[in-house]
C-alpha cells in the first residue's frame, strides 16, 4: 500500500476516534507511517522504541547508523500534545539529535533543536493530517522522515532549508513595520507620488502633497498584513482599504461587506476545485453545477455564539458546501453529499432558505438537524474529490 493510502486510512480512523491513547497512536499511526516511509520497524537498532536518554525514555529513536539516534519522535494522545515540546527538548538536550518530532497522530511538529529561539521558533513545520491537503501530507512526511533520504542526511538538510526560509520571513515581518514607519516619517517622495497618482486615477482629483502626508501620519502604524492563502482559501482576510476622495478631498476607508467576503470565499473555493480538475459553473447566486450537471450550493459564514449559521435557497441539491470561518482566520470548507444529510426538508427553514447550524467540539464538527441525531461533518472537510461523484 502506498503512503497516500495509509494517510487516507489514518484520517478515517482519526475522524472515527479509533486512537484513544498514546499506545494506539504509536501502533496505528506512527509505526504504520514509518513502515510506509521504508523504515525497518522490526529492526530495534534502527527503529528503537522507548529509547533511554538521560534517565527517561523517548517513544521512538530513529537511528542511522544503527544505535546512533538521528531523529526523536515523542508521541502523545490525540489532542494532548500542547506543552509537550518542553519534554521533547529535554530528551534532545541529552542526546544531541538534529531533528525532533512531536505528534499526537493528527498533528506533527517538526523541530530543529540546534537552532536559536524558543521552541516555537525552532519548529520547522506543523502538519495536520486532517486539515492539510493529501498531497501536502505525503510531501512533508517524505521530506522529513523518509528512511532512504534520512540515511543520506537529506531529511535534515531539507529541514534546515525550510527553517532558513521560515526564519528569513520572520525577520522580514519584524522589520516591515520599521521600514513602513521610516517611509512615512521621512516623507518619502516616491510613496507620496504613488498614492497621489492612485487617488487621481480613482476620482480625477490630485491631492496636495501635504494632505497625503497628513493622512499617512494620522494612520501611522504597522503596515497592513498581506492576505494569506491556504489551500486556496483566505485564512486571514484584512479589510480592503481603497483611498477615495470626494469633491471636498476627504479620504474615506471602504471595507468589504459580508456579501463581498462571501463572494471572495466562494471564488477561492472554486479556484481550488479547479486546480484539482473539478470545474464549477455558476447558475445563479450561490448555486453552481459541475461539468456533469450535479447541483451544488455554496454557503459561507463566520462563527457567532460558538456556532456557524449558514443558509442556502430551498431547492434540490446533489452537494452542499459549507465554508465555516473562525476568528476571521481559519477556514473550514465541508463538501457534503446531500444524501449524507438525508431529507433536506428536515432542516430549519426561514425566508426561503434551508438553515444549516454547525458546531465544533475540539477538532470535530457537527451539523445540528432538528428532531434527529447530529451529523458529524469532520470527514467531509476539504472533500473536493466527493464532487467527482
Amino acid at each position: 500500500m502506498e503512503l497516500r493510502n495509509h494517510i487516507l486510512d489514518i484520517r478515517n480512523d482519526l475522524t472515527a476516534g479509533k486512537f484513544p491513547n498514546e499506545a494506539s497512536v504509536s501502533l496505528g499511526v506512527v509505526l504504520r507511517l514509518l513502515q510506509a516511509l521504508d523504515w525497518p520497524i522490526f529492526n530495534s537498532e534502527i527503529v528503537s522504541q522507548e529509547y533511554s536518554v538521560g534517565g527517561r525514555r523517548v517513544d521512538f529513536a530513529l537511528c542511522h547508523p544503527p544505535t546512533k539516534p538521528l531523529i526523536f519522535i515523542e508521541v502523545k494522545q490525540v489532542g494532548q500534545s500542547e506543552g509537550a515540546d518542553r519534554q521533547l527538548f529535554e530528551y534532545v538536550f541529552h542526546a544531541g539529535v538534529p531533528l525532533a518530532v512531536l505528534t499526537d497522530g493528527q498533528e506533527w511538529h517538526f523541530y530543529l533543536p540546534g537552532e536559536q529561539g524558543n521552541y516555537q521558533e525552532r519548529r520547522v513545520y506543523k502538519l495536520d493530517l486532517l486539515r492539510r491537503d493529501i498531497n501536502e501530507c505525503e510531501y512533508r512526511l517524505r521530506r522529513y522522515l523518509d528512511y532512504n533520504a534520512s540515511r543520506q542526511k537529506t531529511t535534515i538538510d531539507n529541514a534546515k532549508q525550510d527553517y532558513r526560509d521560515v526564519d528569513s520571513k520572520r525577520q522580514i515581518e519584524l522589520i516591515l513595520p520599521k521600514a513602513y514607519k521610516t517611509l512615512i516619517t521621512e516623507k518619502d517622495e516616491t510613496l507620496i507620488s504613488i498614492l497621489s497618482d492612485k487617488v487621481e486615477s480613482l476620482c480625477g482629483y490630485r491631492p496636495e502633497p501635504e494632505l497625503v502626508i497628513n493622512y499617512l501620519s494620522s494612520n501611522l502604524g504597522s503596515p497592513p498584513k498581506p492576505e494569506i492563502l491556504k489551500s486556496g482559501y483566505i485564512i486571514r482576510e484584512r479589510p480592503s482599504i481603497k483611498p477615495a476622495i470626494d469633491k471636498t478631498n476627504r479620504i474615506k476607508n471602504q471595507y468589504p461587506s459580508s456579501k463581498e467576503k462571501g463572494r471572495l470565499r466562494r471564488k477561492a473555493f472554486i479556484s481550488q476545485a479547479q486546480s484539482k480538475g473539478i470545474y464549477l459553473s455558476n447558475v445563479r447566486g450561490v448555486i453552481y453545477t459541475t461539468s456533469s450537471g450535479r447541483v451544488i450550493g455554496i454557503a459561507t459564514a463566520e462563527k457567532r455564539n460558538q456556532r456557524w449559521f449558514l443558509g442556502l435557497p430551498i431547492q434540490k441539491y446533489d452537494f452542499i458546501v459549507l465554508i465555516c470561518v473562525e476568528d476571521g482566520e481559519s477556514t473550514f470548507p465541508f463538501v457534503i453529499p446531500a444524501e449524507a444529510i438525508g431529507n433536506l426538508d428536515n432542516l430549519s427553514q426561514s425566508k426561503g432558505d434551508f438553515k444549516f447550524h454547525v458546531s465544533r467540539r475540539s477538532d470535530r464538527f457537527f451539523l445540528c438537524v432538528p428532531q434527529q441525531d447530529e451529523i458529524e461533518l469532520t470527514k467531509f472537510l476539504d472533500g473536493y474529490e466527493i464532487m467527482r461523484m
